[in-house]
């Protein structure tokens, strides 16, 4: 008996001291995303019961793990981390009535935004209470405010330069204001990703195509030219001010986008078309829809959102390479 207790003891300690000696993750991170069907992970299944699940994968609106997961993946590996996602598929970057009113459950940015930093005062965003978490925010959004534009105009809306004007600022403000919101409540950077190339999309009409892709320069533009504006800002107010020291982080343009989409290897073998098309929305469940035979031989998986094995680059040969440039992440991931 006396032997077997020995044993126990010693291996006790043995595996007490494996534990010991196992380092302890030097970096805790805290990704935390906000966005549209690009960037939603499930939100919209739980709440709206789509996209169908019996077509898409686990809530992303795409055929496998999205570029979240890829990046949130790529992280965890190495270090202790957590993911938040406020990103709804359908999410416009300023309120929209239209949406609201067919998907109610479907939160815009501004109200993305408010969630999170409810969540981060009640303290549910910190890693077990370790205020020394560094906390990643990255927004991408804007695509179907763009969108909400081009079936306005589909629908025989006219809109004159001042419209299209109006339209560009409007989107800017949207996104500007709920990235200072964050750094307003102590969060000393935010990530911004540019328009995603809707243009290239099988659901835009040809027709409408060279409009689509004029809005994606002009709110790229805009949005360059409002972050360097609010910077200005931010860089001279007095420390402790909300929002003093904060630093805006744009991720380029568009066209590092669209120029991944020839990178990846194997290429894909059709550039234009989708492996399925929704007949009404992917926010819409419709029964009967066939999918084609290889969904990774598209770029597009429904004819406005593109196939998972896109989102794996741009997680791991766009944004994280651009985050670890900015010295956000770590170079050995």
């Amino acid at each position: 008996m006396a032997s077997r207790s020995i044993l126990a003891l010693c291996t006790f300690c043995i595996l007490l001291g494996l534990t010991a000696a196992r380092p302890a993750p030097t970096t805790k991170y805290v990704l935390v995303f906000f966005g549209d069907s690009l960037t939603d992970t499930g939100n919209t299944l739980r709440d709206g019961g789509v996209p169908d699940p019996s077509i898409y994968y686990k809530g992303r609106y795409t055929n496998g793990p999205n570029w979240v997961d890829r990046l949130s993946q790529a992280v965890a590996a190495k270090y202790s981390t957590k993911v938040f996602n406020y990103a709804y598929g359908g999410a416009t970057a300023c309120p929209n009535a239209a949406v609201s009113s067919l998907f109610p459950y479907v939160m815009h940015l501004p109200n993305q935004t408010a969630k999170f930093l409810n969540d981060l005062q009640f303290g549910r965003t910190i890693l077990s209470g370790d205020e020394s978490a560094r906390i990643l925010p990255i927004q991408w959004i804007g695509s179907n405010d763009v969108q909400d534009t081009m079936v306005k105009q589909l629908q025989g809306v006219n809109f004159t330069m001042a419209d299209v004007q109006a339209f560009v600022k409007g989107v800017v403000a949207c996104r500007l204001q709920a990235a200072k919101s964050l750094l307003e409540a102590g969060l000393p950077f935010v990530v911004m990703l540019p328009m995603s190339p809707l243009h290239i999309a099988p659901a835009v009409p040809s027709a409408f195509k060279p409009m689509v892709a004029q809005l994606e320069v002009a709110l790229d533009a805009a949005l360059a030219t409002g972050i360097a504006a609010v910077q200005s800002v931010l860089d001279a107010l007095p420390p402790g001010f909300p929002g003093a020291g904060g630093k805006l982080h744009l991720l380029g343009d568009a066209s590092w986008i669209q120029a991944g989409t020839t990178q990846i290897k194997p290429a894909f073998k059709n550039m234009t078309g989708s492996c399925f098309s929704s007949p009404v929305s992917s926010m819409v469940i419709s029964p009967g829809i066939k999918l084609c035979a290889k969904p990774d031989s598209y770029l597009f998986y429904d004819n406005i959102h593109v196939s998972q094995r896109f989102h794996q680059w741009f997680a791991m040969k766009g944004v994280l390479p651009r985050l670890q440039e900015l010295g956000l992440l770590p170079k050995k991931l």
